[in-house]
């Protein structure tokens, strides 16, 4: 037997050798290297060893023939099939008995050698097909057994084989009836390659192959085949097939494979469950708690053995469980045809605090009947970003100053009232629209300096620039920009914050210009004084001058 056989396999081989130790014709099976790899009963009995104690055996030292005529020892030869020819085997004892032998070479799936088989006949005590031996076995009901002619028409048949055929005797023992019409045409190729080793060979090795039944259906079988000898010049004339029903066994590893994958599958399930970042919950019709995860336990604060068999409702607080009961029955009630939207509620652990929650309800079909899978997540973190982006929006939305938010296109993501009041834009009007649209005319490179300049890592500050409202007008607004950037640090856009600064930037030009009219006039009363300067100087002169020639004088 072949050491990888399923149990199937070595149980229909067993039976196979059960069979051929009934046999009243000696088998020894030899492999390639010479060593008797199969004995059966009455070889044993014609060479006087044990069975099991012969196998491994060099087969010249276990079956020691010679010719009945010369007394000459006999050279197996197993490479092509060889006639039947009268031989003594001489036992352990010395004991002498006559025989008919003859060599069948063993050949694989491929047509590669295998060894050989040696038949060996006791002469004058021969079993024919029909005899008392024969019907015995025939009727034994372990194994179909069948002969046909050459052609393939059924000379034989036993219960056994017909009942797993389907057919009745007289239809299968018809003249127009080939008992190859059992088998599926894609078997057929197959079977043509048995068929041409067993006329080469004698034999065919037991191979596994499926029948048609009458009834359509399809029975799976083991088989093997050998030929028949005429009892006069040794030539085949019939060949005889055992055919063992091995449907009930496939049937039993499917089933075993099945098990076996499901199993698997359900291993495969378990994981991913306790693998899940969210605590998942399964629940059966009545409200019952089925399965749960280790998420589950550290979120709720209670071991799975508390959680198993308890009401789902008891992971909420009171007020949400009526509400939460009509939920999953009205679910299990549409036929849990698929997903629901997420539902926010609060979760209840064993100290009574409560917690914020998100689950969605999922269908899960079972071959114990329907199921509901609750997936469950604390969003504690998530309510609490949401009021701080709540209070920054408020914020955001009570500042005078524009604040806008872009992507690197310069399209408009996000727009405050203080943005509606300076540039005149409604969000709806510029939101998902490009920022040119409050550029004036030749500014239109600002922006993307602006963006270089961030993503060098810049901040703009009080950037002095003109800007354009939705009426047309220009006013100067000072802006102050920064980077967006997503998780990894990439730059995905810009905020900025414009301060209207028109009213600035008038007086400044008010205060510049009075400036400028001051400091002409300065000018004007500087030159004015320096005129009646020197006008006054010139008769001071010359009274000076007098006044000296009189002191002289």
């Amino acid at each position: 037997m072949r050491q990888d056989a399923t149990g199937a396999e070595r149980s229909s081989l067993d039976t196979i050798g059960s069979i051929l130790d009934a046999l009243d014709e000696g088998v020894v099976g030899v492999d390639l290297l010479g060593r008797v790899s199969a004995i059966n009963r009455e070889a044993a009995r014609l060479t006087g060893v044990e069975q099991k104690g012969a196998i491994g055996s060099a087969v010249g030292d276990t079956v020691r023939l010679f010719d009945a005529s010369t007394g000459d020892p006999l050279v197996l030869e197993g490479a092509s099939p060889t006639a039947e020819r009268r031989a003594i085997v001489v036992d352990a004892r010395g004991g002498r008995t006559p025989v008919a032998q003859r060599c069948i070479p063993l050949r694989g799936p491929a047509d590669e050698a295998q060894g050989m088989v040696l038949r060996l006949r006791r002469l004058g005590d021969e079993v024919a097909p029909g005899t008392d031996a024969h019907a015995a076995l025939a009727r034994s009901g372990i194994l179909g057994i069948l002969r046909t002619d050459l052609e393939g028409r059924v000379l034989e048949v036993n219960d056994a084989a017909l009942a797993m055929a389907g057919y009745p005797r007289d239809e299968v023992m018809a003249p127009g009836f080939r008992w190859s019409e059992l088998t599926p045409s894609e078997w057929r190729a197959q079977d043509d390659v048995r068929i041409a080793e067993l006329r080469r060979s004698g034999a065919s090795p037991v191979r596994e192959k499926a029948y048609l039944r009458k009834d359509g259906t399809r029975v799976s079988v083991l088989v093997g085949s050998a030929a028949v000898l005429d009892a006069r010049g040794g030539k085949t004339d019939s060949y005889l097939s055992f055919v063992l029903d091995v449907t009930a066994q496939r049937r039993a590893e499917s089933a075993l494979a099945r098990l076996q994958k499901a199993e698997a599958s359900e291993a495969r399930f378990r994981s991913l469950l306790e693998a899940a970042p969210d605590a998942i919950v399964i629940v059966d019709p009545s409200g019952r708690i089925v399965l749960v995860n280790a998420c589950t336990e550290t979120l709720f604060g209670r071991p799975r053995g508390q959680l198993l068999g308890a009401s789902v409702e008891s992971l909420v607080p009171q007020r949400f469980r009526e509400r939460h009961t009509a939920r999953h029955q009205a679910f299990f009630a549409q036929a849990l045809q698929r997903p629901t939207p997420a539902l926010e509620l609060c979760g209840l652990r064993p100290d009574e605090t409560e917690f914020p929650l998100e689950m969605t309800l999922s269908p899960l079909t079972t071959e114990e009947g329907p199921l509901v899978i609750l997936a469950m997540r604390d969003i504690s973190d998530r309510r609490t970003a949401d009021a701080q982006r709540a209070r920054l929006a408020a914020i955001v939305d009570s500042s005078d100053d524009a604040i806008v938010g872009k992507t690197l296109e310069g399209i408009v993501t996000s727009w405050n009232a203080g943005a509606v009041r300076i540039f005149g834009y409604a969000p709806e009007e510029i939101v998902g629209r490009s920022i040119k649209m409050i550029l004036p005319p030749g500014r239109e490179q600002e922006e993307a300096s602006i963006l270089e300049r961030l993503g060098r890592g810049e901040r703009i500050a009080h950037f002095r620039t003109v800007r354009l409202r939705k009426d047309g007008r220009e006013i100067h607004v000072a802006i102050t920009s920064s980077a967006v950037r997503d998780a990894g640090g990439v730059l995905i856009g810009a905020s900025k914050v414009a301060r209207d600064i028109t009213d600035q930037v008038r007086a400044e030009e008010d205060l510049a210009r009075a400036k400028d009219a001051a400091e002409a006039a300065n000018r004007e009363l500087e030159a004015f004084s320096y005129s009646v300067a020197h006008d006054l100087r010139a008769p001071l002169r010359g009274m000076s001058g007098f006044a000296r020639v009189l002191l002289e004088g």
